[in-house]
């Protein structure tokens, strides 16, 4: 895992903490850090993190899958460890290759505004490359099921091109090919969109690669 990132406008780094979280760390995120989201014109302002992790616990149970809650911390002013990111997994989610391989899905994920860093006591610029550590975290999580690195996600039609160039330009994740094979539950909620992203072996291998000065 990742163990630093860089900040904005500096040579500097930031001492990072990647963790399992759970429930509590989706009650905090609620009540510290999303009142600050849903002041803005995000995707996921509104999101009730908690209702989202129940939810998930309960269908990835069904289908016999694990849900993971993954947390970056970062510390304040005070040496006290402040949420920065966070995200919703499904670890051994059919992957999108069409293979019979597991994988690794984000379900949600989500970085804290700069307005709620600051009122929780951090001082100094955001951190960057913060997507790049949750899709990071989610490869290494899927290196350590023995799934090779395979991650997948779908950008939400919400989140309009902005978020599509995110994943493709920023995570630099591969699109999903138009006839790819999807699960009859992602048929059913409207098949292969173009707003599929995933990584194959290779290049998970390549990202993983590519962020090592940072472990």
């Amino acid at each position: 895992m990742l163990s630093r990132l860089p900040l904005r406008g500096s040579a500097s780094f930031i001492d990072i903490d990647i963790r399992e979280g759970t429930m509590i760390d989706a009650q905090n995120w609620h009540a510290v850090v999303q009142p600050h989201i849903n002041t803005q014109q995000r995707i996921d302002a509104l999101w009730d993190w908690p209702a989202l992790y129940t939810n998930c616990m309960v269908l990835e149970a069904g289908l016999g899958r694990k849900v993971s809650l993954q947390c970056i911390d970062i510390p304040n002013a005070h040496g006290e460890s402040v949420p920065l990111a966070m995200m919703l997994l499904s670890v051994g989610y059919p992957a999108l290759d069409g293979s019979y391989n597991g994988s690794v899905f984000l379900w949600y994920l989500a970085a804290a505004p700069g307005a709620a860093l600051t009122a929780m006591g951090v001082l100094y610029q955001k951190p960057m490359l913060i997507l790049q550590a949750l899709i990071d975290t989610a490869i290494q999580l899927s290196s350590e099921q023995g799934y090779d690195g395979r991650v997948a996600l779908h950008a939400a039609q919400a989140g309009k091109h902005e978020l599509y160039c995110k994943y493709r330009d920023d995570a630099r994740m591969l699109t999903l090919r138009h006839n790819a094979v999807l699960s009859l539950g992602r048929r059913m909620k409207g098949g292969n969109d173009g707003r599929y992203f995933w990584t194959d072996p290779k290049l998970a291998q390549s990202l993983s690669n590519s962020l090592d000065y940072l472990r």
